[in-house]
Formats: C-alpha cells, structure tokens, sequence
C-alpha cells in the first residue's frame, strides 16, 4: 500500500500503471542520489517533479528539510498541493515553460527565467525524464536556472539520453511523437554542463526500470 497514493491520470512515465514499480524506483534514485548528496536535512528542488520522489520521501517520513516540486503539469502540481497542504516539508508550484511535448503554448523560457521556489539556496537540485524530453536551447537554459539556486556545495543529478558515438550533437528520435526521445550526443551534454558553470562529478549509465544515462555535478 503506497501511503500518498495519487491517481492513475496524474502519473507519468513508463511505470505509471504500476504505482508500487515506480515508488521502489524512486527509492533507488534516491539510494543513487545519497552516494553524492545526502537526503536529511537538505534543501531539494525538483524541476519537472512528477509525483514519485514526493511519494518516496513521504513513505520515508520526510527526511528532508524542504522538498520544492516544479511541473508544467497543473492538474497534478494542484493535487500534491492539496495532499500535501498540511506537511510543511513539501512546496509545489507550476511553471509556464513551452515545450513541444507537454505544454506546447507555455512561455519562452531563457537561462534569465526565475523559478517559484521559496528557498534561495538549495542542497539538491534534480531533474529527472526532463532533459530526455527537451531541444538543446531548453536543456542549455535550465542548467543555467537551476545553477542560480545552488548552494556552494549544492549536487545537481538529471537523466538523459546520452551517448559517446552519437554522429549529430542532438536529434529527436520520433519526429512524429515530438521529443519523446530527445537524443544527445554526449559531448553537447558536457559542453552544455560546462557552459552553466557546473562540473561533472560522475556519469552514469542507464539502470534498467530506475533511470536512463545520469549525470551528477557540482557548481563551479
């Protein structure tokens, strides 16, 4: 029995019909985030949140200091808004952000662009099935964003579609089904981490049913 369960509409992902898979790949992120970061008592953002790491940390009793979810996804940012409304450990908030395969008519987004977060500092900075989703100039401007709201000794871990031999820096692998694989040579990637003032601490390859190739960096 999963303690915040949320409904089948407001879940995502390839274990969306199996609510107890994604939960336990949460928890695994989560053991994956903990060799670099440690959960207690951080300050966490979450760009592009979903719904898994907030059911995680509340099974876990709420570990952290505060945990911030971000999504263009309203419907299901108003719901955890609501389940949540009494836990002071949790904030939610939409972002307007296009993107041509979520909110298609949202905002331009910038490496200027401002998040809704109620802390100036965070520990953890997470995106996950986000980049796997985004064109370059999208994936450029958010590492710059999210650079802006580390804390000095701050951790940023996001998952991608990375690969070495990739011929072109990026392509959208279904040009029919915009970015639902959105596919990037790795050396774009690291060029784009650098670019936004971070440095890569570990890279990661995909972890079957728990994550895709992942990056771990530091500010600099």
């Amino acid at each position: 029995m999963v303690k915040l369960s949320i409904p089948l509409e407001l879940r995502r992902g390839d274990l969306r019909h199996d609510e107890e898979a994604s939960l336990w790949s949460a928890f695994e992120i989560i053991k994956l985030i903990e060799r670099f970061k440690p959960i207690a008592e951080s300050r966490w953002l979450d760009f592009g949140c979903g719904v898994k790491m907030a059911q995680a940390l509340y099974e876990r009793d709420n570990p952290q200091d505060i945990y911030v979810g971000l999504d263009v996804f309203e419907t299901q940012i108003e719901h955890l808004k609501e389940r949540l409304a009494s836990e002071p450990k949790f904030a939610f908030a939409t972002v307007p952000f296009q993107n041509n395969m979520y909110n298609k008519h949202g905002e331009p987004m910038t490496s200027e662009s401002l998040l809704p977060v109620p802390v100036q500092e965070c520990d953890l900075l997470t995106m996950f099935s986000v980049v796997t989703h985004m064109e370059p100039h999208h994936t450029s401007a958010i590492l710059k964003i999210l650079r802006k709201y580390a804390a000095p000794d701050a951790r940023l871990v996001f998952s991608c579609f990375a690969d070495e031999n990739q011929e072109v820096p990026f392509y959208d692998e279904f040009p029919d089904k915009p970015l639902m694989h959105a596919r990037y040579r790795k050396s774009a990637l690291d060029d784009f981490i650098a670019d936004a003032k971070w440095e890569t601490v570990y890279y990661g390859e995909p972890i079957e049913k728990v994550i895709r190739s992942h990056y771990v960096c530091r500010p600099v």
